[in-house]
């Protein structure tokens, strides 16, 4: 399949189609075509050595990457699974569809890509092989740590089940096994060792030239903005490492009275009653809270 460059069809140039006769003969069959983002259709291959091509147009990023982007790309993606279910093609190949050029982020690209597949599949299942091509290698490690189906088997190899709503439940009277099999634990894909968790426990924790840089800006944009407004937004901050967020946002509200504390996290939204009249609190599921908040621009 294709992604396209623009709505226009113009498919030798858009498409950098390897076959210059296969390429004519798909402009032929599409003249002045106008395809909006999202959507996509079925030709013949012609020369080319396949069934069928699906062209699609994706979403180009012009500034910083919105839900509209992602929500653009999973219609490119489900639009030509369901083309080719409804031709009964067995098996489709899916380019990096809005990187490069486009500028969609590659490894936000690989997210939207391989959920909006596993998706469609669950709900229809439909038996497609699904291939993503990629061209650097860069790109193919990129989709092949995509840890959300590792993740799921531990969260189930403790005795959880997933809810459709993506909730885990243990069965009545049931306590977490919290081990994981050995074969679940993952591995780096250079050295082949185990992998561990990025947590400031001991000497592995990753602290490198860009971790620096990172702490250097977050330094002085808090010195900047010392008494000043500022919103100290505390998202789903548990208490593993407290002190490295919850802590510091709760001292520096209180001794700025022109700041804002704001915490949205299920079963832990607090304060200290020392800042009581300068915080937000809310008891809620952090996806909930901003789709609502995205959708109607208040919070019920």
């Amino acid at each position: 399949m294709y992604s396209s460059k623009n709505s226009s069809c113009g498919l030798c140039s858009m498409c950098g189609c390897p076959d210059r006769s296969a390429a004519s003969s798909l402009k032929y069959r599409m003249p002045g075509c106008r395809r909006k983002p999202g959507r996509a259709k079925i030709t013949p291959a012609f020369n080319l050595p396949c069934d069928y091509v699906l062209h699609t147009v994706g979403p180009i990023i012009r500034s910083w990457l919105t839900r509209k982007d992602k929500e653009l790309l999973a219609s490119c993606y489900r639009s030509c699974l369901e083309l080719t279910d409804q031709n009964n093609i067995k098996s489709v190949a899916f380019c990096y569809i809005s990187t490069g050029e486009f500028h969609f982020p590659n490894d936000k690209a690989a997210q939207v890509a391989v959920s909006t597949v596993k998706d469609y599949k669950e709900q229809t299942n439909s038996r497609i092989e699904v291939i993503f091509n990629v061209f650097k290698d860069v790109d193919f490690q990129i989709y092949r740590n995509d840890n959300e189906e590792a993740v799921r088997q531990m969260v189930e190899a403790q005795g959880y089940q997933i809810t459709e709503n993506g909730d885990f439940k243990l069965s009545d009277n049931a306590a977490p096994k919290m081990t994981i099999p050995s074969d679940l634990v993952p591995h780096c894909p250079i050295c082949g060792a185990p992998m561990n968790v990025n947590l400031r426990c001991d000497d592995t924790f990753v602290e490198d030239e860009g971790w620096h840089k990172a702490a250097e800006r977050y330094n002085e944009f808090i010195r900047r903005h010392e008494n000043l407004h500022v919103l100290f937004l505390e998202l789903g901050v548990g208490a593993n490492t407290p002190v490295i967020i919850k802590y510091p946002f709760w001292r520096m509200t209180a001794k700025n009275p022109k700041a804002v504390h704001a915490c949205i996290n299920k079963g832990e939204a607090m304060c200290p009653r020392e800042i009581k009249n300068q915080s937000i609190c809310i008891d809620a599921d952090i996806g909930s809270v901003i789709k609502q908040i995205s959708e109607t621009g208040k919070l019920d």
